[in-house]
């Protein structure tokens, strides 16, 4: 128990340490202070190298999401590289792809938190345990259209509570589209325009989305009493 807990110190440790390391670096700095010049430096590159760039994406996801860091800025930058719909589906992909590895990971270094004595006490923590047992694709998917939880974190909770890879990957993959699509749409610029019918797509997913979550909460609280 003792070697798990000390590589979860060692991932809180990374991410702040990344996240400074990023805020300290000439580029992070630029990338906040003027994007739309980090932007078009970055697409520049991708157009230079557009094989390496799809795995660029995918591992800096990956990595960052491993240590809870930041993603949305890699959001962004898709959306001046690769426009709406192109920079949203890879940002998908990627995202669900790491949120499954993540949430894989510490299934195994911190699965049995969540059922000790010190947790189970709390109501909230025997009630997610319950809702993840019956429907964690439900409770992956409502996470991501709601945002109750920051991307980085939640794949932690998922972990925690044992929901298994492919609910985490297929919950993400849809849930995440809206998020994803929102700091995507900010990089491409007036590209989102040209894309109404693919908004509006969006749209009726999130809100089809949070009715159904709603649904079964009622449902499981019906069956509850």
């Amino acid at each position: 128990m003792r070697w798990r807990l000390a590589i979860i110190a060692l991932f809180i440790v990374l991410g702040l340490g990344a996240f400074t390391a990023m805020l300290l670096h000439p580029g992070g700095r630029e990338l906040l202070n003027d994007p739309q010049h980090a932007g078009q430096q970055v697409r520049q590159w991708v157009l230079a190298n557009p094989v390496a760039a799809e795995a660029v994406i995918v591992l800096a996801y990956i990595l960052l999401t491993l240590v809870a860091m930041p993603v949305w800025w890699i959001n962004v930058l898709a959306g001046f590289s690769f426009g709406l719909i192109g920079g949203t589906v890879r940002c998908v992909i990627a995202a669900a792809i790491a949120a499954a590895i993540t949430a894989h990971l510490w299934k195994y270094l911190a699965g049995d938190l969540a059922h000790s004595g010190r947790l189970t006490r709390y109501r909230i923590v025997r009630l997610l345990e319950s809702y993840a047992l019956k429907y964690g694709f439900s409770v992956v998917l409502i996470t991501r259209l709601t945002r109750l939880l920051p991307f980085g974190l939640s794949n932690y909770v998922f972990g925690m509570l044992e929901i298994t890879w492919p609910k985490v990957f297929a919950g993400t993959l849809i849930g995440i589209i809206p998020s994803i699509a929102t700091y995507v749409a900010i990089g491409a610029g007036s590209d989102w325009r040209s894309h109404l019918p693919f908004i509006i797509t969006i749209a009726i997913l999130t809100v089809g989305g949070i009715a159904a979550g709603a649904y079964i909460y009622a449902r499981h609280a019906r069956h509850a009493k």
